[in-house]
């Protein structure tokens, strides 16, 4: 079979598609770029949302999306997938969360922002409400990086690189792709990647709503991109 037909059939064979464990959360750097290997399990009965921004403005609304799965290049190379929403690339892109709602939101960072030893922090204001994050580190490679959380009362350990043991420790990153309240009560939730290791991108979704006793977020999801 000539390998342009052997395209055309691998295009029309169905994604499979099934439950998964928990909500996927994505960052809009995520969306309309191709990934490699096969993509999440989702819920296809569960509707897609996105946070959008605009000026002061933030807001969820339903949104539609098609996941468009390509074959690899060469056999046994991995295939591609890409996200493709409309009616335009959003802050986040996500399904299953059930905290999210249609509706208002706000928000502190609307981009991806990485902290780093040069810009170890940023203060974060929602509403009358004023945050800290705080990146503690002697040397981004010397795997002590510490990233906390604090809102004037208390403060939380959001991550740990020594205790983060699924790569070696190789160019750092802690980037947070989006702050703000979006599960609507009044305070602050975040979507980050902190890993040890440049190539390891766990996209995490820390939310207050689901916070524990004496904890300021809880993350309720993570995704592997």
């Amino acid at each position: 079979m000539k390998r342009s037909a052997w395209m055309f059939l691998w295009l029309l064979l169905p994604v499979p598609l099934v439950a998964q464990a928990g909500p996927l959360v994505l960052p809009g750097d995520d969306v309309g770029e191709e990934h490699y290997g096969s993509p999440p399990a989702i819920d296809v009965g569960q509707q897609w949302l996105g946070l959008y921004a605009r000026g002061d403005s933030s807001w969820v609304q339903s949104v539609s999306v098609v996941l468009e799965v390509r074959p690899p290049d060469e056999p046994g190379e991995p295939g591609t997938h890409e996200y493709v929403v409309e009616p335009r690339r959003p802050v986040l892109l996500m399904i299953g969360v059930g905290q999210a709602r249609v509706g208002p939101a706000r928000t502190a960072i609307g981009y991806t922002d990485a902290l780093s030893s040069g810009e170890p922090s940023r203060e974060l204001q929602l509403g009358s409400a004023q945050y800290q994050l705080v990146l503690d580190t002697t040397d981004p490679n010397a795997c002590d990086d510490v990233v906390t959380l604090s809102d004037g009362q208390t403060t939380q350990r959001l991550y740990d690189a020594a205790a983060d043991t699924t790569y070696t420790c190789d160019e750092a990153r802690f980037d947070v792709h989006w702050a703000g309240d979006r599960d609507g009560d009044g305070r602050l939730d975040l979507l980050a990647t902190f890993s040890s290791k440049y190539s390891y991108l766990p996209r995490r979704l820390y939310l207050s709503s689901a916070a524990a006793p004496g904890d300021i977020v809880a993350i309720v999801s993570s995704f592997e991109r």
